[in-house]
């Protein structure tokens, strides 16, 4: 019996050291046989397909309404999530994903028209390969500044990024939220200028209106916020904007036509804005933030008037005055008289003083129309002595009587007066002289 016992263990002992020499001489072959890691396992990257790839920008605190296209339901989904960062991505890129709830959860089943086929489909990693295949879903995981989520085609559990046929790659950036404490609209005027004083030293200092900060302080005018301005360091500084004061290195800065334009180099006193110009104030805690990534923002849209202009004329017609109804004699119409008119006759009173009417006597007027005949008075002869014989003289003629005499302008009538004056006169004259 131990012969035998001896003679099987010989015999065992000798079929395994013939199949360990065949395995070890077979070894060689076998590791040839074997898929190399570009054949099967890992997709070589010429092969691998990107559909995205680029940034997004996410804010705490904020959610997403993602409707699952099986059941038309709609879910609120955290903004800084996995699925949140796709949502992101597909926006920016102009692709398309849709989400199914056919389990009781969300789960990605197309991106990019790619739809799940059997059990492949899309999976997600984050920070590959630095970190491990998060085991969480996609809306459950909360990504963070600088992360890099990779969705990626599947068609086993152990396929990775590298494996994959198909990427999209999302850098995400995440913000705190938003607060917007003003924004709208303020009107400046060149060559104009406002008297700000330093909280600090109390000093007054002179700034013109079209500035980044005569538009801030437009800006707290019609918006009724207050701010502040330091002249800690030489110059005006702006150091709190609605109860939002400096702390530290954070603090508040301005930027003009974000994003189109480069930030500003030189202090709020010295940028000079135009009309159109939106300055945006906003909260920084680095040189490098910007009002995207800025928790608080005021946001001015200036207009900007040339220069102060003196009103001009009232373009608006001025309406004439309606005349005063004047009743004239009968051959003066036509229109009213001097305003130096007492009794209202239609002639000043100066015509009725040299025409010897009554100026206060609307009825009395040069050149009224009389029935009464008018005569010329003989001339009543000088006595002369009688030693001396006096020729008898031929008295004028008297001028005929008419009964209605022509009216004439104002001062004719006395001319036939005058003239019988210096005819007597002359006479007299003359006889006196013989």
């Amino acid at each position: 019996m131990r012969t035998r016992v001896d003679s099987f263990g010989m015999k065992r002992m000798l079929l395994f050291s013939i199949f360990l020499f065949v395995g070890i001489a077979a070894l060689p072959a076998m590791a040839s046989a074997l898929p190399d890691e570009s054949s099967s396992g890992t997709v070589n990257r010429e092969q691998q397909e990107i559909l995205w790839r680029g940034d997004v920008s996410l804010t705490n605190g904020t959610t997403i309404t993602v409707t699952a296209h099986n059941s038309g339901n709609e879910h609120e989904v955290n903004e800084t999530t996995a699925l949140g960062a796709l949502d992101a991505a597909a926006t920016v890129g102009a692709f398309n994903y849709t989400v199914t709830d056919e389990w009781g959860f969300l789960f990605t089943d197309s991106i990019a028209d790619v739809a799940q086929e059997g059990w492949s489909g899309w999976m997600y990693w984050v920070n590959y390969p630095a970190e491990q295949m998060p085991l969480v879903g996609a809306t459950d995981y909360t990504v963070e500044d600088g992360d890099v989520v990779t969705w990626y085609w599947s068609s086993s559990i152990e396929m990775t990024p590298a494996d994959s046929p198909r990427l999209v790659i999302i850098t995400v950036s995440v913000r705190e939220s938003q607060e917007i404490l003003w924004r709208g609209d303020v009107s400046l005027m060149n060559g104009t200028t406002i008297t700000m004083t330093a909280h600090n030293s109390g000093n007054e200092h002179e700034v013109n209106e079209t500035t980044a900060l005569g538009a801030l302080d437009a800006a707290a005018t019609v918006g009724a916020f207050n701010y502040t301005v330091t002249d800690e360091w030489g110059f005006l500084f702006t150091d709190s904007i609605a109860d939002v004061a400096q702390e530290g290195w954070s603090g508040w800065m301005y930027w003009v036509n974000y994003p189109a334009e480069q930030m500003p180099l030189v202090g709020a006193t010295d940028y000079t804005v135009e009309d159109g110009d939106v300055v945006t104030w906003y909260w920084s805690s680095s040189i490098e933030m910007t009002p995207a990534d800025s928790p608080r923002l005021v946001i001015i849209t200036v207009s900007v008037a040339a220069d102060p202009v003196s009103p001009g004329p009232d373009p608006r017609p001025v309406p004439t005055p309606e005349p005063t109804p004047t009743t004239l004699p009968p051959h003066r119409s036509g229109g009213v008289r001097a305003p130096q008119d007492a009794d209202s006759d239609g002639y000043s009173d100066l015509e009725e003083l040299l025409a010897g009417t009554n100026p206060n006597d609307p009825a009395d007027y040069p050149g009224k129309v009389t029935v009464e005949a008018t005569s010329m008075p003989s001339p009543t002869a000088t006595p002369v002595p009688t030693a001396t014989p006096i020729p008898t003289s031929v008295a004028p003629e008297p001028v005929p009587a008419s009964a209605s005499p022509t009216p004439q302008e104002p001062g004719f009538e006395a001319i036939p007066l005058l003239a019988g004056l210096l005819a007597t006169a002359y006479l007299l004259k003359r006889e006196t002289s013989r």
